[in-house]
């Protein structure tokens, strides 16, 4: 998706980061994890990864950079890896 509609990509990509939070908040990924025979108690850090094939406006940057530290403040052991995108918007 393009930043063509920068308003609708931002309200998505908050949509997104929100249910990040709520999966990690409810410790979903247990439930994921045993599924897998894992065991939970070994999770030491949640990474959330963010890609972006367009680039991006500021202000995704700046969205992001505040999700990383509302989700700094809320837990101990998630990082967000943000990556930028390289392709020009109007292609």
């Amino acid at each position: 998706m393009d930043w063509s509609d920068e308003k609708r990509h931002l309200i998505l990509l908050q949509e997104k980061l929100n249910s990040y939070i709520f999966y990690i908040d409810t410790k979903q990924y247990k439930e994921y994890l045993g599924g897998l025979g894992e065991d939970a108690a070994n999770i030491k850090t949640i990474e959330i990864k963010i890609s972006f094939l367009f680039k991006e406006p500021d202000i995704c940057g700046q969205l992001i950079d505040r999700a990383k530290e509302v989700l700094n403040n809320i837990f101990d052991n998630v990082i967000v890896i943000y990556e930028h995108g390289s392709k020009d918007n109007d292609l």
